[in-house]
């Protein structure tokens, strides 16, 4: 009885140190810091192709979202970049893009969602950020970020090419060492 209560208070105890270890010195012991995917800060991006996709330019009003356009497609396509860790404005983009008008797909970590589990991927992310931090090297962009992309009900999104066009989006983000 009195092995068994050992073992869960030092169990415990390595539970919280690998908690606090994960929270709060993941990015600052991280050797290089963490990537960012800013739209605002590439004045270059407009005109760009992101996969089959033509980006049309920055939305000003959010720095991480981007219209886009398709020729399969009439209106606009809207991508935000989202980090996994931080909450996302789900209840913003359902009153502007409604369902019943607008589909949304989520892609993370080179996948393509119809529906998305904030929970799983946060989850997914601690693993990928501990191990980044126990081996010493720095976490990827698509570990970090969850896109997000709104079209009309009526443009033919496929899975391929909305991960295709994230993939670009992240090779365009500055490296982490500038």
């Amino acid at each position: 009885m009195r092995a068994r209560r050992a073992f869960l208070f030092w169990l415990i105890v390595f539970g919280c140190v690998l908690g606090l270890l994960t929270r709060f010195a993941a990015s600052r012991a991280s050797p290089q810091r963490e990537p960012r995917l800013d739209f605002l800060e590439r004045a270059d991006i407009s005109g760009k192709s992101v996969g089959s996709f033509d980006v049309d330019g920055p939305v000003r009003e959010e720095r991480f979202t981007l219209r886009l356009r398709s020729p399969r497609c009439e209106g606009p396509i809207v991508v935000a970049a989202g980090h996994v860790e931080r909450a996302s404005p789900e209840e913003t983009n359902a009153s502007r893009f409604p369902a019943t008008a607008w589909r949304t797909v989520y892609v993370y970590d080179g996948h393509a969602y119809d529906s998305f589990s904030r929970l799983s991927a946060y989850l997914h992310f601690v693993a990928r950020r501990l191990l980044a931090q126990l081996t010493l090297s720095p976490l990827d962009l698509s570990d970090l970020v969850v896109f997000t992309f709104h079209a009309p009900k009526n443009c033919p999104l496929d899975g391929a090419s909305v991960v295709a066009a994230s993939k670009a989006l992240i090779a365009l983000a500055p490296s982490p060492a500038n």
